[in-house]
């Protein structure tokens, strides 16, 4: 019978960080052929999930990594390097690759991490195989002798002083030590010489008595670890304590510097209680705490806004330098509020909802809250970036990016091209956040002047009026606009009349109107756009009359002459020479295609001169039904790739997009055995269709895109294939008037895609 404890080899686990695709599966193959087991990762938080699952051997990764934002940067190599510092079983070995310079401060902190090799690109997949055996089999070796170390830290419980001669077996790595409690007799294994720099047969410089254990301990250090072994030692709270112990010191190397060392141990008692004896190990974690406080420096010094924080006590654990100058509160003080406390306090409920969406396992992206800074002495608007932890881990990393100023920005430039007035006000307290200057040509005040004292160049009515009409905007609906006409004089007493027009712009956690923006002009202004508003309807009207009243008149006297033609070719079709015959049919051809031109022209006339209500209907089936009209010919493939669900819309004109963008794919196309591809989906957000019409037909050169679009416009002649021109002038007409957009995608060879949006009714 086998022996049942023989320990069978495992598959080498390689987790490889590398977003470049290519040279990652080149790197990969190579790793495979040496068995190998690689799995793979192309950012931050991919590479945290596979180590929490997978615990890998070794990790490769680059310094340059997709942060928690999708961006490649130094944050996405911190993230990994700081979660694997963090872990409390053994960590897997390291690889580094970069292509910056060795002598980068950033390139030195992978190098100081702890169980860390770092190298320089380019690297050949042989020498990546070469180091990342040499790390497997290391840490193979390692965790060999951690198994070793625990089972003989186990029966060092219950040795007696016979079998004290078993501490010299131990490993050479860790400091395993023997105190008899209350005495100054301790007992190290060889190892505890070695970590501390002294040659394996040095016994009289080395701290080898418990009083020269404590007086080779910093002094900072010595109170905390004193006070640590005395709560395990001490009787009266023995009980309330457990039997092992851990602590950290900074202890004296042979060269004087100090090197951190992490204590454990477990404490043994007689049968009155007292502690008899101590045993335990010292582990040198000096690369560790360099790490640490090479992680510490980068947050202190980054001017990213970034931090971890705990999703159950909702604290930050550790913020960069950036968040820190933004909120202007000491460090200390930031972790000891919660982050409600840091929010606006209308948006302390959609942030504490985005934690919880956050612990369900779903991301943040794109969370706009304001933070308090005091810097700036007021609220900093900030977009928060989020990926969840792992099942039941309450460490997450948050990133922001401050967009007050890209907010303003965008206002400023829309403002100046504009030639009414923008403003952007805070409804809940009455305060102009945003202003372009259009009434100082009128009041002849400069902006800060008009708002800081507004009241005092409007009439009493007006200001009451407007105190109501921010009382009405607090509440007001999206989609819905308030009208406000006042009356604001110049210096010399002049009225200047004027109308705003304001909607909602932003709101609060609980749904209420938090700022509005709105457009002012001078009444008079308003009234001289209106008439030439009414002029431009009137002309259109007309122009849209007279081609219909056009097309329909001029379609009776071509009825009439197709109906001779017709005649004349029954009577003496056997009688005509052929040249005659030829002539007769071109004169028909002509007629039937004068005849399309002018219906094309009435079905562009009648769009949006009649209003057809809104009516409900599949969405797919509808779809489906013009495909089957339409009738493509043998070996003509179209597919339906639309959702089937109920939607909302002028279904009329609906109809006619699509059975004008399918039939014109159908026409065009260069293949008997052509494709064509109908997709949609719906913004939810929006309440919006977006579908496409795609073909794999010749395609369209960009030169022709705004053309195709034009009145009576074909890129094939007419006598190839048959066209009035008309029919994408119609499409686009539609859409137009519905709300919608479209657009084309499209190149010699490559088929073409026609994108459109649709809004739908509630």
């Amino acid at each position: 019978m086998k022996d049942q404890t023989t320990r069978h080899k495992t598959q080498p686990i390689v987790l490889l960080v590398e977003d470049d695709l290519v040279l990652a599966r080149h790197w990969q193959q190579a790793l495979e052929a040496q068995q190998f087991r690689v799995l793979h990762a192309d950012s931050a938080s991919h590479a945290i999930d596979i180590i929490n699952k997978k615990s890998p051997h070794v990790v490769i990764t680059d310094i340059l990594v997709k942060d928690l934002e999708g961006k490649v940067t130094m944050l996405g190599g911190v993230l990994i390097l700081s979660h694997i510092a963090l872990l409390t079983e053994q960590s897997p070995k390291v690889l580094a690759i970069t292509g910056m310079s060795t002598d980068s401060s950033f390139f030195a902190s992978f190098k100081l991490l702890e169980n860390t090799n770092a190298v320089r690109k380019p690297v050949t997949a042989d020498e990546v195989v070469e180091k990342v055996s040499a790390l497997a089999a290391q840490f193979e070796q390692e965790k060999e002798q951690e198994r070793e170390k625990q089972r003989i830290q186990q029966e060092l419980v219950h040795i007696s002083e016979s079998n004290r001669a078993m501490l010299d077996l131990l490993g050479a790595s860790d400091g395993v030590w023997d105190w008899h409690v209350g005495t100054d007799d301790i007992t190290f294994a060889p190892g505890w010489r070695k970590m501390l720099g002294y040659d394996g047969d040095d016994v009289t410089n080395v701290p080898n008595s418990w009083k020269a254990l404590i007086a080779s301990i910093h002094k900072q250090d010595q109170q905390a670890f004193q006070s640590c072994i005395a709560e395990h030692i001490n009787p009266t709270s023995r009980a309330e304590k457990t039997r092992h112990f851990f602590h950290e010191v900074r202890i004296q190397h042979q060269d004087k510097s100090f090197v951190w060392l992490r204590f454990r141990g477990v404490v043994s008692f007689d049968p009155q209680g007292n502690a008899t004896r101590a045993v335990g190990s010292a582990h040198d974690i000096t690369q560790q705490k360099q790490a640490e406080l090479e992680r510490d420096r980068f947050f202190r010094s980054s001017t990213d806004l970034f931090g971890s924080f705990h999703l159950f006590q909702h604290k930050w654990l550790k913020i960069s330098k950036g968040l820190s100058d933004l909120v202007r509160i000491p460090e200390a003080q930031v972790y000891k509020r919660t982050s409600p406390q840091l929010l606006h306090p209308d948006d302390r409920g959609v942030f504490a909802n985005a934690l919880e969406e956050l612990k369900a396992g779903k991301s943040i992206r794109g969370l706009s809250t304001r933070i308090r800074s005091l810097k700036q002495n007021d609220y900093r608007w900030l977009e928060w970036y989020a990926q969840p932890p792992q099942e039941g881990e309450a460490l997450a990393y948050l990133t922001a990016r401050d967009t007050t100023e890209l907010e303003v920005s965008f206002l400023s430039r829309l403002g100046k091209l504009l030639p009414l007035g923008l403003v952007v006000v805070d409804v809940q307290e009455n305060q102009t956040l945003y202003h372009n200057g259009y009434l100082e040509q009128y009041t002849s005040q400069n902006t800060e002047q008009i708002w800081e004292g507004w009241r005092d160049i409007m009439p009493e009515d007006d200001v009451s009026r407007w105190l109501q009409t921010i009382e009405t905007l607090r509440t007001l609906p999206d989609q819905q606009s308030v009208e406000y006409e006042f009356t604001m004089y110049s210096a010399e007493g002049e009225p200047h009349h004027f109308v705003g027009s304001y909607s909602p712009f932003k709101r609060s956690a609980e749904g209420n109107v938090h700022q509005v923006i709105g457009i002012i002009v001078r009444l008079d202004e308003l009234e001289a756009l209106k008439q030439y508003a009414r002029r431009l309807e009137a002309t259109n009207q007309s122009l849209e009359q007279f081609t219909y009243v056009a097309s329909h008149d001029l379609k009776q006297p071509l009825r009439g002459i197709q109906t001779l033609a017709e005649w004349i070719w029954e009577d003496t079709q056997d009688l005509l020479p052929d040249e005659s015959k030829q002539h007769l049919n071109k004169l028909l051809t002509s007629v039937q295609r004068m005849t399309k031109l002018l219906t094309e022209l009435l079905h562009y006339a009648k769009a949006g001169q009649t209003n057809t209500p809104p009516t409900t209907f599949n969405l797919h089936d509808t779809i489906a039904d013009i495909i089957n009209l339409l009738s493509p010919q043998m070996g003509f493939v179209i597919t339906n790739n639309t959702p089937s669900v109920p939607i909302t819309t002028s279904q009329t004109e609906f109809e006619q997009v699509l059975r004008n963008l399918i039939h014109n794919a159908i026409k065009h196309h260069d293949k008997e055995n052509g494709h064509i591809e109908v997709n949609a989906m719906i913004d939810k957000r929006t309440n919006t269709l977006e579908f496409d019409v795609q073909d794999n037909g010749p395609g369209i050169h960009p030169k022709f895109h705004k053309r195709i679009f034009e009145m009576f416009q074909t890129l094939t002649p007419r006598h190839k294939t048959e066209s009035t021109g008309i029919g994408l002038t119609l499409v686009q007409r539609l859409i137009l008037l519905q709300g919608g957009s479209i657009s084309l995608t499209s190149a010699p060879g490559e088929g073409t895609t026609f994108q459109c949006t649709w809004p739908l009714r509630a």
